[in-house]
């Protein structure tokens, strides 16, 4: 058993569908779509394990509500995971109602459970939640990568911004390509 876990963060329609209520723009949310898609394909084709983390927000968050224009209210069309991934319902799924993953216990338990070797973290927003998250797993000592070409954020000042915080608290930054090429699955030695 692989001993990566591919962590998909908040891949909802809020964030991702052009009329959501706090989208990227759409040919971030094109591209990030496309990566984590080709990333679910490599992920179940390597053996590694995948944990969902989504966003739904609790109506007495009244202040964060407003800010976040209502965006991915527990229970709403909005909170989805977007119907262009390919999700798949026979993973693990992590709901939130703030930026850091970890708020929910079950992540935690889930990684000393299963005892990765090191976590790939692709998804939304690049300087909020991926960052947290990503920040939670290094602070609790995991080994983490983000996709670079597979987060995104509102404005490429807050993206860039949540890039160089990542690399700052220790995550490596790898392109999709990268992971499945090099990492992927590729034949063992002599086997051609």
């Amino acid at each position: 058993m692989s001993k990566t876990v591919l962590l998909l963060i908040d891949l909802q329609r809020d964030f991702l569908e052009t009329n959501g209520r706090l989208p990227v723009p759409a040919g971030d949310a094109n591209r990030v779509i496309a990566v984590a898609n080709r990333m679910i394909e490599h992920a179940q084709k390597a053996g590694w394990t995948m944990i969902w983390i989504k966003n739904e927000f609790r109506w007495r968050q009244f202040l964060g509500n407003i800010s976040r224009k209502f965006a991915a209210m527990k229970g709403s069309r909005g909170s989805e995971i977007d119907p262009r991934i390919n999700c798949s319902t026979e993973f693990m799924m992590v709901v939130k109602c703030c930026a850091d993953g970890f708020s929910n216990a079950r992540l935690e338990a889930a990684l000393k459970d299963l005892a990765p070797e090191r976590i790939v973290a692709l998804g939304l927003m690049t300087d909020e939640c991926v960052q947290e998250t990503a920040r939670g797993a290094i602070s609790r000592g995991y080994r983490v990568e983000v996709i670079e070409d597979g987060v995104a954020s509102m404005t490429e000042a807050d993206h860039q911004k949540g890039l160089a915080n990542l690399r700052e608290c220790g995550a490596a930054l790898r392109r999709s390509e990268e992971l499945v090429t090099i990492i992927g699955l590729l034949p063992p030695q002599g086997a051609l």
